[in-house]
């Protein structure tokens, strides 16, 4: 289903179509009374309003909710309505560090230190919080022009295993990009902050 004939989705209007994805579709909406804009990530019905695709929006939603820091996407809400499910979250409307890298290294290296201090920073809140992210890559930080940083996407993003769940866990369904995983995860064994 085309989301482009939509104006709004639940409370949102949506102002404008940011992006076209596999699955989700991101908007830049606000609300239909008014206030800051936002991001909405966006499942509309249809073929790609799968049991499995909801789950991994849901997965995003509850992992992302939980983690604050200003080198994390801020994530609010998530809700079912008639029209798809859809996810709300801070809007931050700047290129990822693989289309910085695409521009020029050369954009890069007078903030590099700082690039990798904040993306560290970023994961280091996932992970106090002790969740893995599992699909630790370039595209999945967003950069703006002073070199402030947000980390993204954390449908694959899973709790830490600890305790009897690190003795029992056996493989898992390999998932990422494979060619930003760790052995340990391209093996489909379990995860940790070192893989990421």
């Amino acid at each position: 289903m085309s989301t482009a004939h939509l104006e709004r989705v639940g409370s949102y209007r949506l102002v404008h179509l940011l992006r076209l994805g596999q699955t989700c579709d991101l908007w830049e909406v606000e609300k239909a009374t008014g206030g800051d804009r936002m991001a909405m990530k966006f499942l509309p019905r249809g073929d790609r309003h799968t049991k499995e695709e909801v789950a991994f929006l849901k997965n995003e939603h509850v992992i992302g909710s939980q983690i604050e820091h200003g080198s994390v996407i801020r994530i609010f809400d998530f809700e079912t309505v008639k029209e798809g499910t859809y996810m709300t979250l801070e809007l931050f409307k700047h290129p990822n560090i693989k289309q910085w890298v695409h521009q020029g290294v050369e954009v890069l290296f007078p903030k590099l230190e700082q690039v990798i201090r904040r993306c560290a920073a970023g994961l280091a809140a996932m992970h106090d919080k002790g969740f893995v992210h599992r699909d630790v890559k370039p595209d999945n930080f967003l950069m703006n022009d002073e070199g402030e940083i947000k980390l993204i996407d954390f449908n694959l993003a899973k709790k830490r295993a600890s305790g009897l769940a690190k003795l029992f866990s056996g493989r898992t369904a390999i998932q990422g990009t494979r060619s930003y995983m760790s052995p340990e995860q391209v093996r489909g064994k379990t995860v940790n902050e070192r893989s990421d």
